[in-house]
């Protein structure tokens, strides 16, 4: 069978007319006419009802047709191939702690129904910055957290490094406490006096240890995951300034830990992602990426 026939005979029911059709393809009405009766004469069976009004298709005619569109629709997703190939690969995402553990989990769920054929690799980065791994090429796709005091530098180094930088959603920090706590437990919220204490002192305990914010991130955090932190807290009834994502953890519905908030919920953190240009992120990397800005401007914005 000669596939320009089956060409020619789409164009001629799209035009409903011989000669419309024959001098969009080109070809002279003859021409197409004889294409059209050896189709004809192939398949057995009248195809097109001819008159001086056009040409209207037959019911097998009509048949044909539809079939001729799905295999003009399968050919043309042979061309985007190449993007698909692109797709089965493997995509790396580091993110900071507050968000994988409280929604890492959903959202590669949904990158995973969405991009069946990427392999995704989303796992926590315990370090405050990203400079040595985007330097250093191990990653191309990050999400973080700043508050004031850290904007300017992120932004800097963003655009030092010719990186990307989107801005995610707004956040504050909350007090994290065990429920038997009895200062705690009686408050409604936090003043500025017990916030700065908390700010210097990010994470302390009945048992008198204590660490500043930094160290906390850096040592004392990866020993732990965040349910064993949070029963760290619950159990000795202390307290921890995290941020107020933290509270869709499944760990709360227990009871065991509960949350303050400031009383003037001044002190805001931005979630952000950071990633390579546009050139230097593969098709599959690309997609993630803009995917994830979907995902948390849908749930937060």
């Amino acid at each position: 069978m000669n596939l320009n026939h089956l060409e020619y005979f789409l164009e001629a029911i799209n035009c409903k007319s011989i000669t419309k059709a024959s001098e969009k393809l080109y070809l002279s009405p003859a021409t197409l006419v004889t294409a059209i009766k050896s189709l004809e004469k192939e398949l057995g069976y009248q195809l097109l009802i001819r008159s001086h009004s056009g040409v209207t298709p037959t019911a097998a005619g009509i048949q044909i047709y539809n079939d001729i569109l799905k295999i003009q629709k399968i050919t043309q997703s042979w061309y985007s191939l190449d993007k698909i190939n692109n797709l089965i690969n493997s995509v790396s995402i580091k993110v900071v702690p507050s968000i994988y553990e409280s929604i890492g989990s959903h959202l590669s769920i949904e990158l995973l129904e969405a991009y069946p054929n990427i392999f995704l690799d989303i796992t926590p980065l315990y370090s405050r910055n990203f400079e040595k791994e985007f330097y250093e090429n191990t990653i191309k796709i990050a999400i973080g957290s700043y508050h004031e005091i850290d904007k300017i530098s992120i932004e800097a180094f963003a655009r030092n490094s010719n990186l990307k930088l989107d801005i995610l959603f707004e956040d504050y920090y909350i007090i994290y406490y065990g429920a038997k706590n009895e200062y705690f437990s009686g408050k409604n919220a936090v003043n500025l006096d017990e916030y700065k204490l908390m700010e210097r002192v990010i994470f302390h305990s009945q048992k008198t240890f204590e660490c500043e914010m930094n160290e906390f991130y850096n040592k004392f955090l990866p020993l732990f995951t965040f349910e064993q932190l949070l029963e760290y807290i619950s159990t000795h009834n202390c307290v921890t300034v995290l941020p107020s994502i933290l509270q869709n953890h499944n760990f709360f519905s227990n009871g065991k830990v509960c949350t303050c908030p400031f009383q003037d919920c001044h002190k805001k953190i931005w979630f952000y992602m950071l990633s390579h240009p546009e050139n230097q992120l593969s098709f599959a990397e690309r997609s993630v990426r803009d995917y994830i800005k979907v995902y948390f401007h849908s749930r937060f914005s």
